[in-house]
């Protein structure tokens, strides 16, 4: 007898504050969704950035004939380091 009470009072409850408890639900919900996990922000400590800077000018006008001479470059990774000994230049200007 005491158990039917209970669940008829909570009934009761939930019959006059439903729009309460799906409202509540709702925001609940859209915060779980833009919060991000830790899974994300390990992805996001995990990602090397590589950045490779070049030296000299940033335009460069030869006459024909005239040899092009490198002006050096910086290669550097947020996980490695310092990369620049490790570049390999390939091709011809």
């Amino acid at each position: 007898m005491e158990d039917e009470t209970i669940i008829e009072k909570a009934k009761e409850f939930i019959s006059k504050n439903i729009i309460y408890i799906i409202s509540f639900a709702i925001v609940i919900f859209l915060i779980l969704l833009l919060l991000p996990t830790n899974k994300e922000n390990n992805n996001k400590n995990n990602e090397s950035i590589l950045t490779l800077t070049l030296n000299g000018e940033s335009n460069i006008t030869l006459l024909k004939g005239e040899r092009y001479v490198e002006a050096g470059y910086r290669a550097y990774d947020t996980k490695e380091g310092d990369l620049t000994s490790k570049v390999e230049i390939e091709g011809n200007v």
